[in-house]
């Protein structure tokens, strides 16, 4: 039995297993494709522009959280401690903004292309990797059933 997709989807503790995980993300990346989409159709009157940037800006932190929440506790899962999430935050918010900037030098360039990269990778890796069997620290196993 797998965790539900949305449940504890805004609680700091506890375990997600790969599945539930992999379809958060998945779930967040189509959410934010579709809003990119009506972003860009609704950009076309000045009131557009700021509306847009508004709802742009409220979807993209939304998804962030919830793609970090639901990371920390697939860290969890692994045995990690939860608060390695706080490191790809902060390389997020750090980084992220850099690749709107005009006229980055190349070093600057490959250094935000890596670190997104890598962060990237890091949350694809969370979808494959197989979590501690039975209870942890962080709770029990949320592949077994509930009682």
């Amino acid at each position: 039995m797998s965790k539900p997709v949305f449940s504890d989807l805004f609680r700091l503790s506890g375990r997600r297993n790969r599945k539930s995980y992999s379809l958060l993300l998945l779930f967040c990346l189509v959410g934010w494709a579709v809003a990119l989409m009506g972003l860009l159709n609704i950009a076309t009157t000045t009131w557009g522009v700021v509306i847009g940037a508004g709802t742009g800006l409220l979807v993209y932190a939304f998804g962030n959280a919830v793609i970090w929440i639901a990371g920390a506790q697939r860290c969890r899962d692994m045995g990690w401690p939860g608060w390695l999430m706080l490191v790809v935050a902060a390389l997020c918010i750090v980084f992220q903004p850099l690749i709107f900037l005009e006229n980055l030098s190349v070093a600057m360039t490959t250094v935000v292309v890596a670190v997104t990269a890598a962060v990237w990778l890091f949350l694809l890796w969370l979808c494959i990797v197989l979590g501690t069997p039975g209870p942890n620290k962080y709770g029990p196993d949320p592949l077994e059933p509930l009682p």
